[in-house]
């Protein structure tokens, strides 16, 4: 059906990567156009990847474990797919958040450290904490990832039940218990010493 000018509007299917758009018309008289001007514009459906998240401290890697140092860096490294069927958004506009427990503790592009990035902080409350990371491109395109670890700086206690402060003994080897209170204790760590030398044989109860 011949029409009048007008603007047309028509869906297409775009490959990943690097498309060209360019028209042409026809009159009913077999008058033709040339090309029209070409318009060229990218498809990215792929978010960044976030890559190696952990947290360390003094002892390493303790992500999802529990550790007594507070002082922690939250490590990992933040990637854009750059291939031939999707040659993805420059990381420099990609934005990145992280959250403490819900709670924003950096915004900003990764550029300053390239893909690789640091992220330090001084923790001294007691608890479990989960960082959650996420990478949003200048597209919208949008990933996360997620760690946790327990920060514990509290001593287990030790106390001496039997024998009674001042209580006389009447055999060379009494019934001495003790008890240890606190949470993951190592039954290896727990020694038992009288007069300064170590006891060797120790019951569980």
């Amino acid at each position: 059906t011949a029409i009048a000018s007008s603007d047309v509007s028509v869906a297409v299917p775009l490959v990943l990567g690097a498309n060209e758009i360019k028209a042409r018309a026809a009159d009913a008289n077999g008058n033709e156009s040339g090309d029209s001007n070409i318009l060229s514009f990218t498809l990215d459906q792929f978010a960044p990847s976030i890559d190696n998240l952990r947290i360390e401290n003094s002892s390493g890697d303790v992500t999802g474990l529990a550790t007594n140092d507070g002082n922690i860096t939250l490590t990992f490294s933040v990637n854009e797919t750059q291939d031939d069927a999707n040659i993805g958004a420059e990381l420099s506009k990609t934005i990145l958040t992280i959250k403490k427990d819900g709670v924003p503790v950096a915004t900003g592009p990764p550029a300053s450290a390239g893909p690789d990035y640091l992220e330090s902080m001084n923790l001294s409350v007691d608890g479990e904490y989960t960082f959650l990371v996420t990478a949003e491109d200048s597209l919208g395109n949008r990933a996360t990832a997620q760690v946790s670890f327990v920060l514990d700086t509290v001593p287990p206690g030790a106390s001496i039940n039997a024998p009674a402060e001042g209580e006389v003994a009447t055999s060379n080897f009494p019934s001495i218990s003790a008890t240890v209170t606190g949470d993951d204790i190592n039954p290896n760590s727990i020694t038992l010493s009288i007069d300064g030398a170590p006891v060797s044989h120790i019951s569980m109860l």
